[in-house]
């Protein structure tokens, strides 16, 4: 796109400046030359009074505040019919109230009309700002959300001084937009960056309301959304189980292992209790036939075993019978028996809320279930959400661990966290550690607790929360570089500390990735030292055991821990796909919307 008047080096581009309005200004205040000077402290739009006040003519000053003032246009309301579309403005309408020819007008222009490559050299300019409004209250995103112009609106949600929370004189954002003109694709994009879904409109409305079904499902799809749809409203009919299907209208089910003994001429519709007992318990007993079985018992004794193909089946059948069930106590002890996979496979289908996350946070710290804690982590679960104990008292996960001395899923909750939500517990719990330790023998035996043994765990966690917290703070190059030299000297708690703390977006940087062979030793040495869940991690992001430097492989592959070498070998191999745990609960994106999203082509 060529912007009129826009010399090919941005940074040396400065707006016009109009001598002809400027001698027609002195003309009409009389002005000497030698006051001229004063418009160089002018801001860059001028109002007559302001121009007025600042060269001194009191007289036309005083006519200007004495005058009546004339009513303000009130703004245009906006109905189902858009009087102001971001979609259908264009020209001079759309860059109503921005100077001509200025780094604003070509930013509104580009995000407008999806000139990526503009838009990005004219917000190279490290003064630039992206996030401003035309006459009409439009920014430029709200614009390129409207159009569906997925690559500008990804520059512009990308960009640290953009505010996705902008709204105009009727409250509408760009999501609003977006969702009103059914842009399914911006819709997807404004979600995934975290844009206010929340905000209503002056008549009271959220973004949601004003998309078709296929755009409400979009929403839906977005967990944080779902949570918040629960708590507005649970009885929504996108949050409703999918209704009971006549048995005489759909294709009998293909023969599964626990229905093989029976035949098939004899079977009959289960009852609800039944379905779930012979689903989730494997076990072909009949609740009526015998009252005394406890279903969650035998949920308990066999969770830590069953398979994903016994989930899968039991929330299918349930789902059938349109019957709601608190699948919230199936997750928290699937989290409590250390069953990633059924974790895996409930949250993708139910989003669960805070709570219930928080919940099974709990149990797995409790049961000292560290794959478990690691994905609850990830799923951003609260290390500091707190319930009685068995004996009790009120803790939180984190300090239970303690109690338990689970330190591995102490590390999870520091790795994965804020670290002010878990660096005053780890100081206090070394305190502790070191206050017993001067007690002697007695103390220790009294507390049937080594705890000289976990001073040296204790201060490796604190040294890894310090040096989170240093690296904060630093830029991108930086932490590339450090991650890149300790990578290749095995200091892990080097490593733990500046891979988690790249994966949290920062401001004026976001996530940060490394190159191949800086995550490929990383993944050697987390193995080397038993780290095979933080090792996992790395595969989900994309490094490979075959980019680490052979002596590291070599180690690895010599581990006396046989989870180390199977883990090895497994990714050596190149045959497993790692499925990132973050990403679990969220849709899958069309192909059209995909490549909607990486050229801006509209496919439909």
């Amino acid at each position: 796109m060529k912007i009129d008047k826009v010399s090919p080096s941005v940074n040396s581009f400065k707006p016009p400046v109009s001598t002809s309005r400027v001698s027609s200004l002195r003309d009409a205040f009389n002005m000497s030359a030698a006051s001229m000077g004063v418009l160089a402290t002018m801001p860059a739009v001028p109002t007559p009074l302001s121009m007025a006040a600042a060269v001194g003519a009191s007289g036309v000053t005083g006519a200007m505040m004495n005058a009546p003032k004339q009513p303000a246009a009130p703004p245009p309301r906006r109905d189902a019919a858009l009087v102001f579309n971001p979609a259908s403005i264009t020209g001079t309408s759309l860059l109503q109230g921005l100077l001509d020819n200025s780094f604003a007008a070509g930013i509104m222009r580009a995000a407008a009309e999806g000139d990526a490559a503009t838009l990005r050299l004219l917000l190279s300019k490290h003064d630039t700002l992206p996030d401003f409004t035309n006459a009409h209250g439009l920014s430029p995103a709200m614009v390129a959300a409207a159009r569906g112009q997925a690559e500008t609106l990804e520059i512009l949600a990308s960009h640290p001084l953009v505010n996705l929370a902008r709204s105009d004189a009727e409250g509408w954002t760009a999501l609003h937009f977006a969702a009103h003109l059914n842009q399914r694709a911006s819709v997807t994009l404004l979600l995934n960056h975290h844009a206010p879904f929340d905000f209503e409109t002056a008549k009271g409305q959220i973004a949601f309301d004003l998309g078709d079904a296929e755009t409400k499902d979009l929403f839906v799809q977005d967990k944080n959304f779902k949570r918040y749809l629960k708590s507005r409203a649970p009885e929504h009919p996108l949050l409703q189980p999918p209704p009971a299907v006549d048995e005489k209208e759909q294709d009998p089910p293909p023969e599964t292992d626990m229905d093989a003994d029976e035949p098939e001429d004899d079977k009959k519709p289960e009852p609800l209790q039944d379905a779930l007992f012979t689903a989730l318990t494997g076990i072909g007993l009949s609740l009526q036939k015998d009252a005394s079985i406890d279903v969650r018992a035998q949920l308990n004794a066999k969770m830590a075993e069953m398979e994903l193909r016994q989930i899968a089946d039991a929330y299918r059948r349930i789902a059938q019978t349109g019957v709601t069930y608190n699948w919230d106590d199936v997750f928290i002890r699937a989290a409590g028996a250390g069953n990633t996979a059924a974790m895996v496979f409930l949250q993708d289908e139910i989003y669960f809320e805070q709570r219930t996350l928080n919940r099974a946070l709990w149990q797995a710290a409790a049961a000292g279930q560290r794959d478990a804690a690691h994905h609850l982590m990830l799923w951003e679960a609260d290390p500091l959400y707190a319930q009685k104990t068995p004996t009790g008292p009120i803790a939180s996960a984190i300090d239970f661990a303690w109690q338990r001395r689970k330190l591995d899923v102490i590390e999870e909750m520091v790795l994965w966290s804020d670290v002010k939500k878990t660096m005053p517990a780890v100081t206090r719990y070394l305190a502790d550690v070191r206050e017993k330790m001067t007690t002697g023998e007695a103390r220790k035996k009294r507390d049937g607790l080594a705890d000289d043994e976990m001073f040296m765990p204790l201060v490796s966690l604190s040294a890894l929360q310090k040096r989170r917290e240093e690296l904060a703070s630093e830029k991108t190059h930086t932490l590339k570089e450090n991650f890149a030299r300790v990578a290749q000297s095995g200091n892990i708690t080097e490593i733990l500390a500046s891979y988690t703390e790249a994966q949290r977006p920062r401001f004026l940087r976001g996530k940060v990735g490394f190159d191949a062979r800086a995550g490929g030793n990383a993944m050697g040495w987390a193995l080397f030292y038993g780290r095979v869940t933080f090792a996992r991690k790395l595969a989900a992001d994309g490094y490979k055991l075959t980019d680490a430097l052979e002596s590291i492989r070599q180690k690895v592959l010599a581990s006396p821990d046989a989870a180390v070498r199977d883990f090895a070998k497994e990714n050596l191999s190149g045959d497993k796909h790692y499925p990132r745990i973050e990403d679990t609960g969220k849709r899958t994106t069309s192909p059209s919307a995909i490549r909607q999203l990486r050229t801006g082509i509209m496919l439909d």
